[in-house]
């Protein structure tokens, strides 16, 4: 896999770590590869 780099929202991001929070995810590259 290549590392990108992107400006998301920090609502976003938070979303992402509620996510990762809840067990479904296992961290927010995890989560983001998924979306």
């Amino acid at each position: 896999m290549k590392l990108v780099s992107i400006y998301i929202p920090e609502a976003y991001i938070k979303a992402l770590d509620r996510l990762v929070e809840l067990k479904l995810y296992p961290n927010r590259a995890e989560a983001i590869r998924f979306a």
